[in-house]
């Protein structure tokens, strides 16, 4: 008859439940918001990441392309979103293209829910570089090689701790506020 055959197979998951590890050999280079806007030139020739709580979101907007044959005009669509980091500063961003479909179909699923109570949506950016767009150096998603995650869980960054880092500054008021009703 046959003869029988084995063979493994590595299959790796992308759960997004669960977590992801980042890579070890890839190191987070995360850009301050005033690296960003005072960029030279010499800073837009690498990538960065950056890591904030999505505070503004702007409408699709499409630059001027034509299509070619048989193509969609889905690279040609970008969105505007600034992230704020926990100090309080803004970092602007584009996602361009598939980025951009990413981020408004997550964005709307994650609005759109339920049990959403206005909470802070995490987005964490790898491989993006630093442009030039309208007259202000934004981080620019990069063809092919830029990564977006929104909420994600990764075991090496506390994403919690740093939520709760943007909690601390509107605890005192409140404890005002409460010495004042007991008082009363």
């Amino acid at each position: 008859m046959g003869t029988m055959r084995k063979a493994l197979y590595n299959v790796g998951f992308w759960i997004r439940e669960t977590g992801q590890a980042l890579d070890k050999r890839q190191k987070v280079n995360f850009v301050w918001p005033d690296a960003v806007r005072n960029a030279h030139e010499d800073d837009k020739n690498s990538v960065s990441d950056a890591m904030g709580v999505i505070s503004a979101v702007s409408n699709i907007g499409r630059f001027p392309y034509v299509c070619r044959r048989g193509e969609t005009d889905y690279e040609a669509r970008y969105v505007c979103f600034k992230i704020v980091n926990n100090v309080g500063e803004t970092i602007k961003c584009v996602a361009v293209g598939k980025w951009c479909e990413f981020f408004v179909n997550t964005w709307s699923q994650k609005i759109s829910r339920i049990n959403y109570n206005y909470d802070k949506i995490v987005a964490v950016l790898r491989f993006w570089r630093i442009s030039s767009y309208c007259g202000n150096n934004v981080l620019m998603s990069e063809y092919g090689c830029s990564r977006l995650y929104i909420d994600p869980i990764f075991y090496e960054l506390d994403i919690p701790s740093y939520l709760r880092s943007f909690d601390d500054g509107s605890s005192d008021e409140e404890d005002v506020m409460m010495e004042m009703v007991a008082e009363n």
